[in-house]
């Protein structure tokens, strides 16, 4: 509850919404004093009322409508927000224990492309420092396939406009791209694997773009950040 009222503030609307106040805003107050001219212009209380009645009416209508269009569109903005808060905390909650077993066998490093075709192709997983069983290598192939599979959800989420990006980068950002780069190899060999029950061309492209949309985002808000440093610096040396 405190968060869905803290949402309901103009702050947290989109800019979409935003425009549409303020545009309701500057209309509102023209005709708002075109009304009172016009009932200015006449003689009686009577005949006022009726002349201005009509542009009240109509100046009540537009506000309504702007403001009924700021407020669905803000509603809408905030229940996808929330959409994406659950669907990342399900996310994290359910491949909590896959990236624990991932971890626990292979370490926090990058996959090698011998390591991620291994665990494609099922053969013997090279360069370890702990050698692994045939069982234990199966569960980390299927943690790392139901991690990411996760995580293709959640882009296919974004790319259809059902989830928020910015919400989403602020949440898990760089855990999304930590866990693409690291297991890359297994997506690129899964994409280029010689077995055709294992291969698939297109596995994981939206995560992909997901992960290069997030890095240009961040990469965009650091600019911003660094030119509002630059302009601060500049305005307090004069």
């Amino acid at each position: 509850m405190r968060l869905n009222r803290k949402m309901n503030s103009p702050r947290f609307w989109s800019p979409t919404a935003r425009v549409l106040g303020v545009i309701a805003l500057f209309l509102t107050v023209p005709i708002a004093v075109g009304a009172v001219a016009v009932a200015l212009r006449t003689r009686t209380v009577g005949t006022n009322l009726v002349t201005a009645a009509p542009v009240v009416a109509a100046t009540i209508a537009l506000l309504s409508l702007a403001v009924a269009a700021a407020s669905t569109t803000a509603n809408w903005q905030r229940g996808k927000r929330a959409a994406t808060i659950d669907a990342w905390h399900t996310w994290s909650s359910d491949s909590l224990a896959h990236r624990k077993t991932v971890t626990r066998l292979i370490g926090t490093g990058s996959l090698t492309a011998a390591q991620g075709k291994a665990l494609v192709d099922e053969t013997v997983l090279p360069a370890l420092q702990e050698p692994v069983s045939a069982e234990e290598q199966r569960s980390l192939a299927e943690a790392i396939r139901s991690t990411l599979n996760g995580l293709e959800r959640l882009a296919v989420g974004v790319e259809m406009g059902v989830l928020d990006l910015t919400t989403l980068r602020r949440l898990g950002g760089t855990t999304i791209t930590y866990c693409f780069e690291r297991w890359e190899q297994y997506v690129l060999n899964r994409r280029n694997a010689e077995n055709p029950a294992v291969a698939f061309e297109f596995a994981f492209v939206e995560l992909e773009g997901l992960v290069q949309r997030l890095k240009s985002q961040s990469l965009l808000k650091r600019a911003r950040a660094i030119d509002q440093a630059y302009v601060t610096a500049r305005l307090r040396r004069h």
